[in-house]
């Protein structure tokens, strides 16, 4: 795995040990879904960009808020992604 692959994929891993984030439902799957992404592709800016868009849905049917551990991995996607962004 590539290090930007692995230093999103340990952020994720990190946000996901955040018991506020693992006892939502709905994003425990966002995660757990964005990890194995990160594996399968090995393109951490595509993986970025499509975790990204779904913390924004979430943050966006959650009231715009987000807890602590998923803004610091919204902030990580952000930077990742912006190569994917017009």
């Amino acid at each position: 795995m590539e290090e930007k692959c692995s230093e999103l994929y340990k952020a994720i891993r990190n946000a996901y040990e955040d018991m506020t984030i693992r006892q939502d439902n709905d994003l425990s799957k966002i995660l757990l879904s964005a990890s194995n992404e990160v594996i399968r592709s090995g393109d951490a800016g595509l993986s970025a960009l499509h975790l990204d868009r779904q913390l924004s849905l979430y943050s966006t049917r959650h009231d715009f808020s987000l807890p602590k551990g998923a803004k610091l991995l919204k902030q990580l996607t952000q930077e990742f992604a912006a190569d994917y962004r017009y």
